[in-house]
C-alpha cells in the first residue's frame, strides 16, 4: 500500500479488506499503513529505515519518529493473539527507541524536553524561519547573503541569527532553496526589530525571489 497502488477509487479500502479477510497475509507499505487501522489478525509488525527518521536535520525529527513508530507498532496484537514488533536500526540505544520499547511516552518526553532546553528550541525559545527560493542557485546565494547581513546587524542582541543553509530537500519545482534561522523570545521589541529587518530586505530583494517568513514552523 503506497501512493501508486491507491490511486484508483476505493483501492485503499480494497487492499485493507483483502488483508482483513486473510486473502493475503503480508502487507507492505509506506507510512500510510501506520495510522488508524484496527486489524485484529495482525501479529507481527516490521519497521524498516527508522534511522533516516531519527537523523533528519530538524529539531522535531525525534518527536515525529516517536509518533510514527509508536503508532505503527500499535498495529500488532490488537486481537486475541499477542503481537511482536521488530525495528531495523543501527542505533538500538537511541532514547526514542528505548521509550517505544518501554511503552512510555513520559520517558520520551523527559529526555526530549531536556534536549530542547539545552539546545534552545521551542517551547523555550521561538524560531523564525526565513525561506528563500529561486531558479538560479548563484542569485539565490547572493540574495540569502544580503538577508543574512541585514539580519546580523543586531546591536540590541534581541535574537541569534544563523548563517544560510540549504534544507534537506534542496530543490522543489525547479527552484533552489535556502533557509536562514533566528532564535529569540518573541515579544514586542524582538518582533518589531525583525519586522524592521524584513522591510529593509524587501528594498533589495529581487522581485521574483520567493520569500516566506514563518514562526515555529512544523518542519525545516
Amino acid at each position: 500500500m503506497d501512493a501508486d497502488t491507491t490511486v484508483a477509487r476505493d483501492s485503499h479500502q480494497k487492499i485493507l479488506d483483502k488483508f482483513k479477510k486473510d486473502n493475503v497475509n503480508v502487507l507492505i507499505g509506506t507510512q500510510m499503513i501506520a495510522k488508524g487501522h484496527d486489524i485484529s489478525n495482525v501479529t507481527l509488525v516490521g519497521i524498516l529505515g527508522v534511522d533516516s527518521l531519527l537523523n533528519m536535520n530538524d529539531y522535531l525529527s525525534s518527536e515525529r519518529a516517536f509518533q510514527n513508530i509508536y503508532q505503527v507498532a500499535g498495529r500488532a496484537g490488537r486481537g486475541k493473539y499477542k503481537g511482536k514488533v521488530i525495528i531495523q536500526t543501527n542505533d538500538k540505544d537511541n532514547y526514542v527507541l528505548n521509550a517505544i520499547k518501554n511503552n512510555s511516552y513520559e520517558e520520551f518526553y523527559e529526555k526530549e524536553i531536556k534536549f530542547r532546553e539545552n539546545f534552545e528550541y521551542p517551547p523555550f525559545v521561538d524560531l523564525v524561519l526565513f525561506e528563500l527560493s529561486y531558479k538560479d542557485k548563484d542569485i539565490l546565494k547572493r540574495q540569502s547573503d544580503s538577508l543574512y547581513n541585514i539580519l546580523s546587524k543586531n546591536s540590541d542582541n534581541l535574537y541569534k541569527v544563523f548563517s544560510p543553509k540549504a534544507p534537506y530537500i534542496q530543490k522543489i519545482n525547479n527552484k533552489y532553496r535556502i533557509n536562514i534561522l533566528i532564535k529569540t523570545k518573541l515579544n514586542n521589541n524582538s518582533y518589531n526589530k525583525i519586522y524592521e529587518k524584513i522591510r529593509e530586505y524587501e528594498k533589495v530583494r529581487k522581485k521574483d525571489v520567493t520569500f516566506i517568513v514563518s514562526k515555529n514552523p512544523n518542519n525545516f
